[in-house]
C-alpha cells in the first residue's frame, strides 16, 4: 500500500491478485524462508467460497481472491520437502502431486527431446535436427543432470559450430591442438565437458538422526548411509566399492547401531 514504507510512492496489485482466475506458480519452493512459508500459509486459506484472503503491506483490510490455481515446483525429492519445509506447509501444497521423472531415467526418449529441444531454442525444425548416429550415441549416453538444461548447451555448442564453419576467417576455431579439423561431435563434447558444472551430479539423501551424544549420532548416520548405498547399488560389496571402505565396515556400522 501507499506509504508502507519508503519507495512506495503508489498502490500495487500484488501477485495473487494477479493471478485471480488464472496460474500463479511457485517455482523452487524448498528455498522459501520458514517466515515465508508461515506467511503462505495464511494466504491460502480459502473460505467457503474458495476464495483466498489477502492483505497489502501497509493494510489492515482484507482483500478476497476469487479461485486461484497454485502450482508448486521444486527438484527435491517428496522426503526432503517433508524435511525442509514446516510440516502445515507441506499439507496444505501437497494436495495433488505430478511428479515428472528426470532425464537420465528417460534414455528412450533422448532423441524426441533433443529434436524438441533444437525446435525451441529456433535452430531450425525436427526434420533438420542433427541426429548422426555418432553424436546421438554420446548424446544417450549423458546423465544430463541439469536436464532440459543440459540439452539447450549442447545445442547452442552444435548450433555455435555450425555457423563457423561456414565462416572461413575462423575456422581454426575448429581444430585441435595439433590443427586436425574437429567433427561437430568433438566441438561439442569438449565445449560441453569444460564448462559443464561437475557438482550438478552430488546425490543427495534425507536422513533422520535423533539428537544426543555424538558417538550414537555418528553411528545412526553411519548405519543410514550404509543402507541407503546397498539399497542404491544391489550389493554390499558395490556399496563398499563406492564408499570407498571395505565390506566389513558396512557389516559393523549395522552391528554398532544396533547395540543397545
Amino acid at each position: 500500500k501507499k506509504g508502507a514504507f519508503t519507495g512506495a510512492t503508489s498502490d500495487k496489485v500484488g501477485l495473487i491478485k494477479e493471478a485471480e482466475n488464472g496460474i500463479l506458480f511457485f517455482d523452487e519452493i524448498h528455498s522459501l524462508s520458514r517466515r515465508v512459508q508461515s506467511k503462505l500459509m495464511t494466504a491460502l486459506q480459502t473460505d467457503q467460497d474458495n476464495r483466498l484472503h489477502i492483505r497489502r503491506l501497509g493494510d489492515n483490510e482484507e482483500i478476497k481472491v476469487n479461485q486461484v490455481k497454485l502450482i508448486f515446483a521444486s527438484n527435491r525429492t517428496i522426503q526432503e520437502l517433508r524435511d525442509c519445509l514446516l510440516p502445515d506447509f507441506f499439507d496444505r501444497i501437497v494436495q495433488q502431486v505430478i511428479e515428472l521423472p528426470p532425464l537420465r531415467q528417460c534414455k528412450e526418449e533422448r532423441e524426441n527431446d533433443w529434436k524438441q529441444i533444437w525446435k525451441q531454442m529456433k535452430f531450425g525444425t525436427e526434420d533438420n535436427c542433427p541426429t548422426d548416429a555418432k553424436f546421438m550415441r554420446w548424446l544417450k549416453s549423458l546423465e544430463l543432470w541439469g536436464n532440459y538444461r543440459d540439452l539447450q548447451k549442447i545445442a547452442i555448442h552444435y548450433h555455435n559450430y555450425l555457423i563457423i564453419k561456414k565462416s572461413p576467417e575462423n575456422q581454426d576455431i575448429l581444430t585441435d591442438d595439433n590443427n586436425q579439423p574437429l567433427s561437430a561431435l568433438e566441438y561439442v563434447k569438449e565445449h560441453f565437458e569444460k564448462y559443464n558444472n561437475p557438482i550438478s551430479d552430488t546425490e543427495i539423501f534425507p536422513c533422520q538422526i535423533q539428537y544426543g551424544k555424538a558417538q550414537d549420532m555418528i553411528k545412526n548416520f553411519q548405519h543410514q548411509l550404509g543402507e541407503k548405498m546397498v539399497e542404491k547399488y544391489g550389493s554390499r560389496k558395490k556399496a563398499a566399492i563406492a564408499l570407498g571402505v571395505d565390506e566389513k565396515t558396512i557389516t559393523n556400522w549395522k552391528k554398532q547401531h544396533s547395540q543397545p
